[in-house]
């Protein structure tokens, strides 16, 4: 059997039909690209650069043989993964070659000499200029990073406002795992230095109106320094075990424009299971002062200075868009957001409301802002804005909530800030900077029961802050506990400014709350 050191050399040789020749790798001996090709003089088909190989036009090609015939490797297409080459070409040609119902390995990028810049990753761009680096236009094809930990491989983008990888047109059945997605500014906290997008999912299917089932799983991935770590339009689609650092929105869930006017629609964003994820410094607007120790860094949200970023945080669902008939909406739901992680963030869920459940997650040292009046609080429950009370059947439950204690005149926002109808919330337990739980004036018929809230009211002596804040109509308060720490300046338990409001049988411990228990302004 013939050797040679690269594809280049195996491309010089002057072969017969049935020639098998050992290629030890694709530039250079041991990178990976290498493995046994087989001649075929008559083969015509187009070649790939990886799995088939010859020219254009000429009779003859090189087949390389494959272990398993429904996976592809990167390297096998020319990828280096030293993080200075562009292998965007390279691996968007893997991809297209991935067979049906197959496999695309990414393997662990390449180690930099010690001393030098990490460099575990392979860098794409966007060649063509479209705002997209690589793209998925197929069914069923999963692409799997085979390392883990830190040497988990890295796609990473120096280009500002692009998307990694975008799957499009009839992708759904998909599945990414493994894989991490770094953008377009270098890990320092800097969330909003970060322009690019991780994955977008598009519309792949179904009329202008209506998304499209993506049906797809997203795991144990890395989203790191992004606008936008996934950013989703579509529906039933599963976010696992993921790990998403310094993004703008770790997952961002994006309704379509209703193109026909005359149509009242309700576009549904439904199916959805966010769960196991781990959130870290999300949304943040500049560096943050435990890592950095600078008194003028800011890292908390200032709208008088940030206008336009009060949709950051860690899980943010567009609640409407412009357009439309007049009832048009997104409807949220059935969806499950469950047993992640946030620490350190702008926020932990902003969105709608409506045939959905928020459980069972731990919430830490989340910044909130009560200047921001549209999403003040940790956990953001809203209505449609043009159908007021179009929520209904969800729960949020379960949930460990810690807002940040303070340090600043901007961190004194809700735990839970609630301005939907028709819900739950129940068993939660918080303390908070500011508030505890507090409604807008749209909510309605909302019951809220055993939860525990304590230590309300830590950002200042001078605040006026209460266990529980009604507003709006129709709600139930009872079972809960509410308590005060020395240190923490609540003034009252409750503070019902709402209507038709019944609160039955709660547990007021009242040492340290300065004023009434409650309160009926």
């Amino acid at each position: 059997m013939t050797t040679v050191t690269n594809i280049v050399a195996l491309l010089a040789l002057t072969p017969a039909t049935g020639d098998v020749v050992r290629v030890l790798g694709y530039h250079t001996p041991g990178d990976g690209g290498g493995g046994l090709f087989r001649w075929n003089g008559a083969a015509v088909g187009v070649p790939n650069g990886g799995t088939i190989l010859g020219t254009i036009g000429t009779a003859g090609r090189w087949f390389r043989n494959l272990d398993i015939a429904s996976e592809v490797d990167i390297r096998w297409f020319g990828a280096r993964g030293d993080g200075v080459t562009d292998d965007t070409d390279a691996i968007q040609r893997c991809l297209d070659a991935c067979p049906a119902n197959g496999r695309v390995r990414i393997p662990p990028a390449n180690q930099a000499p010690e001393g030098t810049e990490p460099r575990h990753y392979y860098l794409v761009s966007d060649g063509d200029d479209d705002g997209v680096c690589l793209r998925v236009a197929r069914a069923d094809i999963t692409i799997q990073g085979t390392g883990d930990g830190f040497r988990r491989p890295n796609l990473r983008i120096f280009e500002a406002g692009k998307t990694i990888l975008a799957f499009t047109g009839a992708a759904r059945g998909n599945a990414v795992t493994g894989v991490g997605f770094v953008g377009d500014v270098y890990f320092d906290m800097k969330g909003l230095g970060t322009t690019s997008t991780g994955i977008l999912f598009e519309r792949s299917g179904g009329d202008a109106n209506t998304l499209a089932d993506v049906d797809s799983q997203i795991k144990t991935c890395l989203f790191q320094s992004l606008r936008h770590g996934i950013l989703l339009y579509g529906r039933n689609v599963q976010i696992d075990d993921n790990a998403f650092v310094a993004c703008c929105n770790g997952v961002r869930l994006a309704p379509l424009p209703n193109n026909d006017p005359a149509v009242n629609s309700k576009v549904t964003l439904r199916g959805i299971r966010i769960t196991n994820n781990r959130f870290h410094i999300c949304g943040f607007r500049l560096q943050n002062p435990i890592l950095y120790s600078a008194p003028s860094v800011r890292y908390y949200y200032d709208p008088a200075v940030d206008g336009g970023v009060a949709e950051f945080s860690a899980i943010y669902v567009e609640p409407d868009w412009s357009g439309g008939g007049s009832a048009s909406s997104t409807w949220l739901g059935p969806n499950l957001i469950t047993d992640n992680f946030c620490d350190y963030s702008t926020r932990f869920y902003v969105g709608p409301a409506n045939y959905g459940m928020i459980s069972g997650n731990v919430v830490y040292q989340v910044v909130t802002n009560p200047a921001d009046t549209d999403n003040p609080g940790a956990i953001n429950l809203l209505t449609s804005p043009n159908e007021p009370h179009e929520t209904g059947h969800w729960s949020v439950r379960g949930n460990s909530i810690s807002v940040n204690g303070g340090q600043t005149e901007f961190e004194d926002g809700p735990a839970i800030w609630c301005d939907a109808a028709a819900g739950m919330i129940q068993g939660n337990t918080i303390s908070s900077g500011g508030d505890g739980i507090a409604f807008g004036s749209q909510s309605q018929a909302v019951t809220v029961i055993g939860n525990l809230v304590q230590a309300v009211g830590q950002k200042s002596p001078n605040g006026s802050y209460a266990s529980l804040r009604l507003a709006g109509a129709d709600h139930i308060v009872t079972q809960n506990t509410m308590r005060q720490r020395p240190g923490t300046w609540a003034d009252h338990a409750i503070v019902n400014a709402g209507t038709d409001v019944t609160i039955g049988t709660n547990h007021i411990l009242p040492a340290h709350f300065r004023e009434d228990l409650i309160s009926t302004p």
